[in-house]
């Protein structure tokens, strides 16, 4: 689920024009998770969160420049919005 709709990851190269809240799947199957806790510690931004009531983060950025998706996943598994989202992030990652 989608808790910075304003930050890069969202809008570049790829627009994915959502808000918070919305839920953008990435995954032509289910991989395994691995969550955090949302106690956001200083230095930590929240970009998404698991699609289920428990509140765990799976994308963080840590200090703007550490990004960790929380997915144990191999790439073939992404789709077309997946693709997208994870070149988003090299992007925004690239660009500091």
């Amino acid at each position: 689920m989608v808790e910075a709709a304003t930050h890069p990851i969202f809008e570049e190269p790829t627009d994915f024009s959502v808000i918070n809240g919305d839920r953008v799947t990435l995954f032509s199957t289910v991989p395994e998770l691995f969550a955090v806790d949302v106690t956001e510690p200083e230095g930590v931004s929240i970009l998404a969160t698991r699609p289920t009531d428990d509140l765990r983060a799976t994308i963080l950025l840590e200090d703007g420049r550490f990004m960790s998706w929380g997915f144990d996943f191999d790439v073939g598994f992404l789709n077309g919005n997946g693709t997208a989202l994870l070149v988003n992030c090299v992007e925004f990652l690239a660009s500091l």
